[in-house]
C-alpha cells in the first residue's frame, strides 16, 4: 500500500515538472521577439562583464583621471588630481576647474558603501566596479535594440540584426566596459531618446482622438513632465561630458518635434534644472558658481589648446576604417546599395507616380548620423577614437539595415521564412513542425552567437590592447597591500599615470615616462640609488625592459630584489639592502 502510494506521488512530480516545461516551452515559443531580445542581452553582459572582470588597467588616461582617481579622493580624501580638477593652472586659467564632479561621484558610491561596511577594497570594491562597468557596457545591446525599433516603427528585424552586430563587433567589443564619459553614456542616451520618442509619439495619438478639447488632460501633463525628466537627465550628461550633444543632435535631428511649443517649453525647463543642478555640484566642490563645461569649451575650442594632446590630419577617423579592407568594402556596399535603392524608387515615382520612402529614409538617417559625427569630429585639430564611438555605432547599425534589406531584396523566401518564426502565422503548419522550426531556429541562432564570439574576440584582441596598463595597475594594488611600503616606483608609457585609486594608501608614486635616452635611464640610477628608503618598490613592465634591459642591472647594483612576477606582464621590485653582499 505504502508502495503505491510512493509511486503515485512520484508520479504526480514528474508529470508537474514535466507540465511545467510544457508551460515554459509554450510561453517561449509565443514570446519568442522577448525571448531573443533576453538571450542576446545575457550574451552580452557575460560577454562585457567577463572582459571587466579580466582587465585592471585602462587604454586611455581619462579612464582613470575623469572618474575613478577623483572619485577615490572624494571619498577617502587622497588621489593624483589631473588639471581639469584642480582649482588653478598655469597654461590656460580655463584649462582648471573645466570638468564636473558629476561623474566622479557615479564611481564613489560603491567606494564609499565599501568603506561603511569595511568591504576589502581590491578583493571587492574594485571588481564590484569592474562589474558595473560590464553591465553599463552591455546596456548597448538592449539599448541599441530599442532605439533602432523604435526609429523604425516596430521592425524587429533591423533592431536585432543591429543589437546583434553591436554586440559582436570587434572594434566596439574591448570599448563599451571603459568608464570613458563618451563610451559610458552613450546606451543611456539611447534609451532616453527612444523613451522620448516614445512620449512624443503619444502626444499625437492624444491631439488625434480629441482628448485635449474636452478639456485639461492629465494625460498629457504626465508625458510634458516625463518629457522634462528625460531633458533633465541628457541635459545631466551633457553637463558632464559638452561634445555629447553632437552625436544626439545626430540622433533627434531627423525625428526632432520643432513646432510643439509645449515640448519645446518641457525641454527647456529640463534643460535649465540640470544646469542649475550641475553648477550646484560645482560650487560645492570648487567653493565658487561656475558652470564648468564652460571652461571645458573656452579651453577646447575658443582657446584650441587641446592641441597639446596632439593633433591628427582631418582624414584620421575615415583612415581608421580604411586601415581595416572588410569593413570598408562593407561601408561601400552599403552607399551602393542606398544609391540603388533611391533610383529604383525614384523610377516606381515615374512608372506608378506614388512609392513608399520608409527604407531609403531608415537607411539614409543613420548614414547621415554617422557621418555627421565622423565630419564634425574631423573639423577639429585633436582627435581620439573615443570621440567618434557613437558614429562608429551608428555605422554597425547601417550594416545591420543593409544586411537586412538586401534580404528583404534580393531573397525574398528567406525574408518570408524569417518573418513567419517571428510572427504567429506559422499556426496553419502541424505542431511538430513548429516545434521543428523553433528547435531548428534556436539552435541556428546559438550556434551563431558561439561562432560570433570565437571570432569577435579574436579580431578585437588584435585591434585594442585591452590589458596595455594591466601590469601597472596590479602593481600598484600589490604595493598598497604591503605593509612595509614607504613609496614607489613606477615605469611607464608616456600616456598612461600615476594613480592611487589602485595603490589605496597615502603613499609617494614616482612615475618615469618615456624611459629610454641616456639622460633619463642615467635620472633614473641616481633616483634608485638616493631615495631608495623612501621609494622601496619600483613596478617594471616587459615592455620596458625589452626596450632598456639596463634598468634590471641598476636595480640590483641598488639593493633592489625581484619580489613578484604578475603573469608574465612583469616584475616587482623591493629595496631589500640586507641581501645584497658587500
Amino acid at each position: 500500500m505504502a508502495e503505491n502510494i510512493s509511486n503515485k506521488m512520484k508520479g504526480q512530480k514528474r508529470f508537474t515538472f514535466n507540465q511545467f516545461l510544457k508551460n515554459l516551452y509554450q510561453i517561449l515559443s509565443q514570446r519568442r521577439e522577448l525571448v531573443l531580445f533576453i538571450l542576446l542581452t545575457v550574451v552580452s553582459a557575460v560577454l562585457q562583464v567577463y572582459f571587466a572582470m579580466r582587465t585592471w588597467g585602462m587604454i586611455h588616461s581619462d579612464e582613470i583621471f575623469q572618474s575613478l582617481e577623483i572619485a577615490h579622493n572624494l571619498v577617502f580624501g587622497y588621489a593624483n588630481i589631473p588639471p581639469e580638477f584642480q582649482a588653478y593652472h598655469h597654461y590656460s586659467p580655463y584649462y582648471a576647474q573645466c570638468r564636473s564632479h558629476l561623474f566622479p561621484l557615479i564611481f564613489s558610491i560603491p567606494m564609499y558603501l565599501g568603506k561603511i561596511f569595511g568591504w576589502s577594497y581590491w578583493r571587492v570594491t574594485i571588481p564590484l566596479i569592474r562589474f558595473f562597468l560590464g553591465i553599463n557596457g552591455a546596456l548597448l545591446t538592449p539599448s541599441t535594440y530599442l532605439l533602432v525599433k523604435q526609429f523604425t516603427c516596430g521592425k524587429t528585424r533591423y533592431a536585432f540584426a543591429s543589437a546583434f552586430l553591436i554586440t559582436f563587433s570587434p572594434l566596439l567589443m574591448f570599448l563599451s566596459f571603459r568608464s570613458l564619459t563618451n563610451i559610458f553614456f552613450i546606451p543611456w542616451i539611447f534609451f532616453l531618446v527612444t523613451l522620448y520618442w516614445k512620449d512624443v509619439n503619444k502626444l499625437k495619438e492624444i491631439k488625434n482622438v480629441k482628448e485635449i478639447s474636452e478639456g485639461f488632460s492629465f494625460q498629457a501633463l504626465n508625458i510634458y513632465l516625463r518629457i522634462s525628466l528625460y531633458t533633465l537627465l541628457i541635459g545631466l550628461i551633457l553637463y558632464i561630458r559638452m561634445d555629447l550633444i553632437i552625436p544626439l543632435f545626430a540622433i533627434l535631428v531627423f525625428r526632432f518635434p520643432f513646432r510643439k511649443i509645449k515640448v519645446l517649453i518641457s525641454h527647456v525647463s529640463g534643460l535649465i534644472l540640470a544646469l542649475v543642478l550641475g553648477g550646484v555640484v560645482d560650487f560645492h566642490y570648487y567653493g565658487k558658481f561656475l558652470v564648468s563645461p564652460i571652461n571645458w569649451f573656452k579651453f577646447n575650442i575658443l582657446e584650441g589648446k587641446s592641441t597639446i594632446f596632439g593633433e591628427e590630419p582631418f582624414s584620421f577617423y575615415f583612415a581608421q576604417i580604411v586601415n581595416y579592407l572588410p569593413i570598408l568594402l562593407i561601408v561601400c556596399y552599403c552607399i551602393f546599395f542606398l544609391l540603388v535603392l533611391i533610383s529604383s524608387n525614384l523610377w516606381r515615382y515615374k512608372k506608378e507616380g506614388e512609392v513608399r520612402w520608409d527604407r531609403v529614409r531608415i537607411l539614409s538617417s543613420y548614414l547621415l548620423s554617422s557621418f555627421i559625427i565622423i565630419i564634425f569630429f574631423s573639423l577639429l585639430k585633436h582627435k581620439e577614437i573615443r570621440f567618434v564611438y557613437s558614429g562608429y555605432i551608428f555605422l554597425h547599425i547601417v550594416i545591420a539595415i543593409t544586411f537586412v534589406l538586401t534580404l528583404e531584396s534580393i531573397i525574398p523566401k528567406i525574408n518570408s521564412f524569417i518573418s513567419r518564426l517571428f510572427t504567429k502565422r506559422e499556426r496553419s503548419l502541424s505542431t511538430n513542425t513548429r516545434r521543428f522550426l523553433s528547435l531548428f531556429y534556436f539552435t541556428f541562432f546559438l550556434t551563431i552567437i558561439i561562432v560570433s564570439t570565437a571570432i569577435s574576440t579574436y579580431q578585437a584582441m588584435q585591434i585594442v590592447d585591452w590589458k596595455e596598463a594591466d601590469v601597472i595597475s596590479k602593481g600598484l594594488a600589490f604595493v598598497g597591500q604591503s605593509e612595509d611600503s614607504t613609496g614607489v616606483i613606477v615605469i611607464i608609457r608616456s600616456f598612461l599615470g600615476d594613480y592611487y585609486c589602485y595603490l589605496h594608501k597615502n603613499i609617494s608614486i614616482i612615475a618615469f615616462r618615456h624611459l629610454g635616452t641616456y639622460d633619463s635611464i642615467y635620472t633614473f640610477a641616481l633616483y634608485t640609488k638616493e631615495i631608495s628608503y623612501h621609494y622601496n618598490y619600483v613596478i617594471v613592465p616587459y615592455y620596458q625592459i625589452e626596450k632598456t634591459p639596463e634598468i634590471i642591472s641598476i636595480l640590483e647594483e641598488n639593493a633592489y630584489v625581484s619580489v613578484q612576477e604578475m603573469n608574465g606582464q612583469g616584475y616587482i621590485y623591493k629595496y631589500i639592502p640586507s641581501e645584497i653582499e658587500p
